[in-house]
Parts: C-alpha cells; structure tokens; sequence
C-alpha cells in the first residue's frame, strides 16, 4: 500500500512553500489526488518519481546550489519552506560555501563567516545574505566578482563584507555574531 502524504508533509519533503505544493498540485504540475474541491493528498512514491523526472542537465545545473533539482524557480522567489525559520537555510548556505572551498580560496579568501538576519534566524523572503570575508591579495574587482559569484550559487543576494573595511561603530556587533565556516 503507498503512503500518502498531506499538504505540509509535501511541503517539508520538498522544501517547499505549502502554496507552491499547491499551486503546482492545481496545475497538474505535481502528482496529487484531488479529494473535495480544495484538499489535495499525494501519493511518496508518485513525489518521489517526481523528483527524479527531472532531467539530468537541471540537476548538473544545480549541482552545487541550495536547491534540489526542479524546484530552484519557485525557491528564488522567496518560496523556501523553513520548518525552524532561519536554522535550515543557515545550514544548507553553511553546507554550499563548504562544497565550494576551492572557489573561496581562488580568490583569495583566508576566512569566510554569515552574519546578519540568517544567522539571527530573523530573515525574510526579500533578505540578502550578509558574508564576511578576510581575503589576501584581492582586486576591488574581484571582489565584486566574488560576491556576484556567491549570489549565483546561493541563489539569492549576497552583500560581501570584507572584514577590513568594517566601520567601528557596527565592528563589535558583526564580530560577535559572525559564525565562521571551518577548515577554510
């Protein structure tokens, strides 16, 4: 017998927006069984063929991203499903910068850490990710083209700090919240 899963179940699985899961259920987008006039079940197995319908170009893509293949449009928006709000997306922007080491250290970077509202667990659908950096040997250019780079495969905004030119009044602040990345 398949398990079916509700709305909130979807959501979580696919990290989601509950309106995205059904949105998509309602244009047939995403397999689900129609019971009434507005609820919606779905079978795992059936999300689960789903998810690996996607085609292998989407997902190399994506490989590397926050984001799970197919589903990045909808994340991009804002429409990221945060069971415990800012603790998974803090994880998942922490577990990225990690599989892209090798990108930080090519320009220079010593020593990358979030700060700000993702850390606070405070932030919003409009929210930018604050990074800051301890870079050697960096072009003004470059380092725009370090924040460019990080925004693309965060998927969302990245306002790029270099821990030189922090202000005095904000310094203690940032530096307090500042969680690092290790082994950088």
């Amino acid at each position: 017998m398949e398990r079916l899963m509700m709305v909130d179940e979807v959501a979580q699985y696919l990290r989601l927006n509950r309106e995205v899961v059904l949105r998509k259920a309602r244009k047939g987008e995403l397999p689900a069984v129609k019971l009434g006039t507005k609820t919606y079940r779905f079978y795992r197995e059936q999300v689960d063929e789903w998810l690996r319908s996607k085609s292998t170009t989407e997902a190399e893509k994506l490989k590397g991203t926050l984001y799970p293949s197919g589903v990045k449009e909808d994340l991009t928006r804002g429409e990221v499903y945060e069971e415990e709000r800012g603790k998974l997306v803090k994880e998942e922007i922490q577990r990225v910068l990690s599989e892209n080491k090798d990108l930080l250290k090519g320009y220079g970077v010593k020593k990358i850490g979030l700060f700000g509202s993702y850390v606070r667990g405070q932030q919003r659908e409009d929210s930018d990710i604050d990074v800051l950096v301890e870079v050697e040997g960096i072009s003004l250019l470059d380092f725009v083209g370090l924040e460019l780079k990080l925004s693309e495969i965060l998927g969302r905004k990245v306002d790029l700090v270099s821990a030189k030119a922090l202000k005095p009044h904000v310094k203690p602040y940032i530096l307090e919240e500042v969680e690092y990345l290790e082994g950088l």
